[in-house]
């Protein structure tokens, strides 16, 4: 296995470069030189050292903010962990962009939006993020094939950030999705709370996902806040 060296100081230089650019700074500039933070990176790095792999690549775990202009932003997602697998997770929740093959948490939420023609949607959601959808994970990254591996590392990093975009927005529909993510509802209680069950859980209920129309809700509350609404 090839070891993957990080540069702690280059990538939080990166990180801070990438998040100027889509004007992010104003809530992460602080936090990327937290102690929170130095500590989340140190510990992957120990993690690499030890031979154990996770995912995404460490160069994508802020994508979600790389993609959605700060200005923009206008819903927020709120996931839980990455997919677990080698190569698939691409930094934003969901999202298929590194194989293009949907992956069965995307295929129910394609199906709920387009069920006779799933899966001709794109799996990649930059599409989403562009049009100012903050799509997160809670917990930043994972060890390959071990859930919940990394929940530690990242939960003090992940209550500063949602702590401080709390404080800078109100109102912002914002879907916690599964039980894990509900725990995040009092970062947020500032915002427009939709709770649904995770796209996964659809494994265990007929295969189909009771997400209570979230999409059309969301449109509905953009729309009522006078906002462009999203095309899914």
């Amino acid at each position: 296995m090839n070891k993957i060296e990080i540069n702690i100081k280059d990538l939080k230089k990166r990180f801070k470069e990438n998040v100027e650019s889509s004007g992010w700074s104003v809530i992460l500039k602080d936090i990327i030189g937290s102690d929170e933070f130095d500590n989340a990176v140190y510990k992957l790095k120990k993690e690499v050292e030890s031979g154990r792999r996770f995912t995404p690549k460490i160069k994508d775990i802020f994508k979600p903010f790389e993609e959605c202009p700060y200005e923009d932003l206008k819903v927020i997602i709120i996931n839980q962990e990455p997919y677990p697998q080698l190569n698939i997770a691409d930094g934003i929740p969901f999202s298929c962009s590194n194989t293009k093959v949907i992956q069965p948490s995307l295929r129910y939420i394609f199906k709920e939006l387009n069920a006779s023609q799933w899966d001709s949607l794109d799996p990649d959601l930059k599409r989403w993020s562009n049009q100012g959808i903050l799509m997160l994970n809670t917990t930043f990254t994972v060890q390959i094939s071990k859930i919940g591996s990394h929940y530690s590392i990242w939960k003090p990093v992940t209550n500063l950030i949602l702590e401080k975009i709390n404080s800078h927005h109100e109102n912002i529909p914002t879907v916690l999705l599964g039980k894990k993510s509900e725990e995040w509802h009092m970062a947020l209680n500032k915002q427009k709370i939709f709770k649904i069950p995770h796209p996964g859980s659809a494994r265990y209920t007929n295969d189909k996902w009771d997400c209570k129309r979230i999409f059309q809700d969301i449109n509905k509350e953009l729309k009522k806040q006078n906002k462009r609404q999203i095309l899914w």
